[in-house]
């Protein structure tokens, strides 16, 4: 085959790839699995559909509170994350001053020098300023999930690392110099 012949079927395989795909993604319905982004009037008309199907409301749904609809949903799906064994953290039963309950982050400090900072089993914190190092007995301490390792004791915490505390046995932080924290979970802070 001479060179030219190359070039012509090689341009014809292409423009068929071409078309094909074009073809393929003009078929898809949007907000599907093939095309997850919709755009704001997508979302408004599903919202209008809810919001018509909810009961008790007048045709056209008009007069619908939006505030009581966000609320049901809201309902709906803490429901749901609790059938599937989805909890927010936190030990509602200890005191509420030493437990952060949520999926939110409690920002705590400053935290002196020389305090120490126990968390219990799940408790997740971020020293977001000053230093500190790891409190642990024996070998295993705090997981540093940002990176990826375990943090012995002594080892010094990396600031807006994400750290866990894998068991309730006196794990946490040595605060070195006064500090903020962000957390998550069980936790006591012992001044010095």
């Amino acid at each position: 085959m001479n060179k030219k012949m190359k070039v012509i079927i090689a341009g014809s395989i292409m423009t068929i790839f071409g078309f094909a795909t074009i073809y393929a993604s003009s078929n898809q319905n949007p907000g599907s699995v093939q095309d997850p982004l919709v755009t704001k009037s997508y979302v408004d008309s599903k919202i209008f559909e809810i919001a018509n199907s909810v009961p008790n409301q007048p045709s056209g749904g008009s007069s619908l509170n939006v505030d009581e609809l966000i609320e049901q949903i809201e309902l709906v799906v803490d429901f749901k994350l609790k059938e599937k064994g989805v909890t927010g953290g936190g030990d509602t039963s200890k005191d509420p001053d030493k437990s952060v309950e949520g999926f939110v982050f409690k920002p705590i400090g400053p935290i002196k020098s020389g305090s120490i900072l126990i968390g219990e089993q799940g408790t997740e914190m971020i020293l977001r300023s000053g230093s500190a190092v790891v409190i642990a007995e024996g070998v295993n301490g705090l997981q540093d999930i940002t990176d990826g390792v375990d943090l012995s004791a002594n080892e010094s915490v990396s600031l807006n690392h994400l750290l866990i505390v894998p068991r309730t046995d006196g794990r946490g932080i040595f605060i070195e110099k006064d500090a903020f924290v962000m957390l998550r979970g069980n936790y006591e802070i012992q001044e010095n």
